[in-house]
């Protein structure tokens, strides 16, 4: 009996992919205010013009602007990574922690920390505390794409009907997300290569609950298809609370550290551009809750944000 309510809830659930969350930006000096669409999933003509509230709101917009993420990574460079005054790890870390670094790189690559050494290059005893974290991160990462590998093919292209229905509607479209910080060079880096004191907590902090992130991204990713499922049906039902609930916490160190800077950065282009016009702003759902989400960092600049609702 389950598994056939699962099956029809899953089914219901592939057919409402209008899943949408609409909220309106006010206060903190606006004249009038913007707006938000949060997308879980695609979005029909049809169903965008049946979300409480959508045609009336847009109707008022005068641009409308969508988060597209743009990221090309690029390698610190040497400099920015390496260690001080010529110091190696040795020299930063106790020999509990250098003992520990050597169980992770063991358990993770199969080889201790001289022979990694050997095998990468010198250059790795000269690196800061936090470089070693993404060996750690990365290694969680790869052992879920080693269990999911077709989670990683070719990736499907959605039409952005609310992109092209603001095309049509004559609204100026912008990109939030194509700006100088995209392109994560030592400026990005430098921001959260933080104190030496900081970084050693946070890898021995990563390498301590190692076993324990790598569990918890697995079962993230085997629940990820009920979860999808619940997102859908929460976003149908308005159901913006339940549907923060369902998010996962990512496991990935750098990936979420990375986000917090994105929406920090979008928050500050926002602010710019609100005051000169009325804006529907697009992202997708899973990055307006949390505390560093854009909900919470637009409240934290002084806005109201209200979910509208009928």
């Amino acid at each position: 009996m389950k598994r056939w309510l699962y099956i029809l809830l899953l089914t219901f659930a592939a057919s409402s992919l209008h899943a949408q969350f609409l909220f309106r930006i006010s206060e903190n000096g606006l004249e009038k205010p913007s707006y938000m669409l949060g997308m879980v999933g695609n979005l029909s003509n049809a169903h965008l013009d049946s979300l409480f509230g959508y045609t009336e709101v847009e109707a008022q917009c005068q641009q409308f602007c969508m988060a597209e993420d743009h990221t090309i990574f690029s390698d610190p460079s040497e400099g920015l990574t390496r260690l001080p005054d010529g110091k190696t790890i040795y020299d930063v870390l106790s020999k509990e922690q250098i003992e520990a670094l050597d169980a992770g790189v063991y358990k993770v690559r199969h080889q201790h920390l001289a022979d990694m050494f050997e095998g990468m290059g010198l250059g790795w005893k000269y690196s800061k505390p936090l470089t070693y974290t993404c060996i750690f991160t990365f290694s969680i990462l790869q052992e879920v794409r080693n269990r999911y590998p077709e989670e990683h093919g070719e990736q499907r292209d959605i039409k952005n009907e609310p992109l092209e229905q603001a095309k049509l509607h004559g609204l100026k479209v912008w990109d939030i997300g194509y700006d100088n910080y995209t392109y994560y060079d030592d400026a990005y880096w430098g921001q959260w290569l933080t104190s030496l004191d900081e970084q050693i907590d946070t890898l021995m902090t990563v390498i301590a609950t190692y076993d324990q992130r790598l569990q918890t991204a697995i079962k993230e990713r085997e629940e990820k298809p009920k979860r999808e499922m619940m997102a859908t049906l929460c976003g149908k039902k308005g159901d913006y609370e339940g549907y923060a609930a369902i998010l996962p916490h990512n496991s990935d160190y750098i990936w979420q550290k990375s986000q917090e800077k994105r929406h920090e950065k979008w928050i500050s282009h926002m602010q710019d551009a609100m005051p000169k016009a009325s804006i529907m702003f697009e992202f997708e759902a899973w990055r307006l809750p949390g505390e560093h989400g854009i909900i919470q960092l637009l409240r934290n600049a002084g806005y109201t944000v209200e979910q509208m609702k009928p």
